[in-house]
């Protein structure tokens, strides 16, 4: 794990050696217990540009996404997909 107070200069802080593979949400409320699950807007996954497995040399990435009640981002609301009715 590295960090950059400018963004530019990074350092390691810190070595992962059995990363997550699979994208994971940040939930604010996870532990809330009062049955009000807000939802998501954000997350973070592993990213291997080489191709390879997330075990590799693999890149942190911020997700963001709508599936909270407390946004309404309308640019992930849009859809161009188009399938035919046999799809």
């Amino acid at each position: 794990m590295q960090h950059a107070p400018d963004g530019v200069n990074f350092e390691v802080k810190s070595l992962i050696q059995m990363p997550l593979v699979a994208p994971d949400p940040f939930v604010p409320d996870a532990f809330a217990d009062n049955g009000d699950d807000r939802g998501i807007n954000w997350g973070l996954c592993h990213i291997n540009p080489d191709g390879g497995s997330a075990m590799n040399e693999s890149i942190l990435a911020r997700f963001d996404c709508d599936l909270s009640r407390d946004t309404d981002r309308l640019f992930f609301k849009r859809n161009n997909l188009c399938f035919d009715e046999d799809t």
